[in-house]
């Protein structure tokens, strides 16, 4: 990784996607330089920056580069750093793109590409330094993970009028198939083995990524039934590769996944709140999410994730306020209101004795929870 240089030379990576089989997680890190030179600097600040977002990708040509971003799902997000040469060309052409969450500019003249670069929301700035240039990305992506309302929110709608509906791809067949995959999982006998298949999964995705591989090795030691949530609601992979999983409803990931899901619910259980609470959660969501939920005014909604929220509404809106969203996104706070008496409710509590921020006022919701659509409305602040 270098600053703009004269003279291409063919990129060559510690790890790259070659290397890597598969990306367990939402985030990818894409560089691309017209030339990286291959130095023990390049290989040791990559190092860095795989410790924050582990899928890395590099590119010398902005065409190819931009054909792959758009070839992923809209629901990953990339992080990208580029030369300034290639910036003022591609950072036009992709800003609008959902799956780009951010950019870095990484130059020799700060002063001529911060003219361009001012018009764009999502560059994060524009550096000279590559110890700047990491720091920034390792800051601001801790806070994209500890901020979720950047992550996707899987849901799906029973839609009442289309009860009769029969395709299993329809609206209401993924919101029954979400159901009954959930119930099966649950119903899986766990196995000892279950964990050590998932170490040995994640040891392949994150090879050469000694931060994580070092925490993987904490969790094959020392991972207990009573430290799920605890586990879970640490800033690690297993948060990272669980939320992707429900998300994209992998099931080969879920099977192995499972002996946690169900030792959450068990600790969600034990620790169940016993009255009716009013919660908050902010999300950002797509212009085409919002309106559907909002076409949707009555109707069930069930969510296909653990759902993390708070007792202060305060919480929920200053993480919106200090989220940033482009044009085709909204900033949505969810007003949820849960009661142990209403009958087969899906276990709520709150996980300040069970998570690794006991600081934190969470109340943590039971993966497939299903509500009731209420009312929309929206405030001076486009919220």
């Amino acid at each position: 990784m270098c600053a703009e240089s004269q003279k291409a030379t063919t990129p060559t990576t510690v790890m790259s996607a070659s290397d890597v089989q598969v990306n367990l997680e939402t985030f990818y890190l894409i560089c691309l330089d017209a030339a990286v030179n291959v130095t023990d600097e390049n290989i040791e600040s990559q190092k860095l920056l795989r410790a924050s977002i582990n899928y890395l990708e590099i590119f010398d040509n902005d065409e190819k580069c931009e054909n792959h971003i758009q070839s992923l799902s809209v629901h990953d997000r990339v992080v990208l750093v580029v030369s300034g040469r290639f910036g003022q060309f591609i950072v036009p052409r992709i800003h609008s793109l959902r799956q780009l969450s951010a950019v870095y500019v990484y130059c020799m003249n700060k002063t001529e590409h911060l003219q361009w670069t001012n018009r764009f929301q999502k560059v994060n700035g524009v550096f000279v330094k590559l110890k700047d240039l990491i720091d920034q990305i390792q800051f601001d992506q801790k806070k994209r993970n500890t901020n979720q309302t950047n992550e996707e929110l899987p849901f799906h709608i029973f839609n009442s009028t289309n009860a009769h509906e029969r395709s299993s791809t329809g609206m209401n067949g993924q919101f029954v198939h979400s159901q009954v995959l959930i119930d099966c999982l649950l119903g899986m006998q766990s196995t000892t083995t279950l964990k050590n298949e998932l170490v040995a999964i994640c040891e392949k995705a994150y090879k050469g990524n000694s931060a994580v591989l070092g925490t993987l090795r904490e969790f094959k030691q020392s991972y207990s039934f009573d430290r799920a949530i605890w586990w879970y609601t640490r800033d690690s992979f297993l948060y990272r590769i669980m939320n992707k999983a429900l998300r994209e409803q992998n099931i080969d990931l879920l099977f192995l996944l499972r002996f946690i899901i169900s030792d959450m619910k068990q600790q969600l259980k034990k620790y169940q709140c016993s009255s009716r609470l009013k919660l908050y959660r902010g999300q950002l969501m797509s212009m085409d999410e919002l309106e559907m939920l909002n076409n949707s005014r009555g109707q069930l909604i069930s969510i296909n994730s653990f759902l993390s929220t708070s007792v202060k509404r305060e919480v929920g809106y200053n993480f919106l306020m200090n989220s940033i969203h482009a044009d085709d996104t909204a900033r949505v706070l969810f007003e949820i209101v849960v009661d142990p008496k209403v009958g087969d409710i899906k276990s709520f509590a709150n996980v300040k004795l069970l998570s690794y921020f006991p600081q934190e006022e969470e109340v943590l919701i039971m993966l497939g929870s299903i509500f009731k659509l209420g009312s929309f409305n929206r405030n001076s602040d486009q919220l």
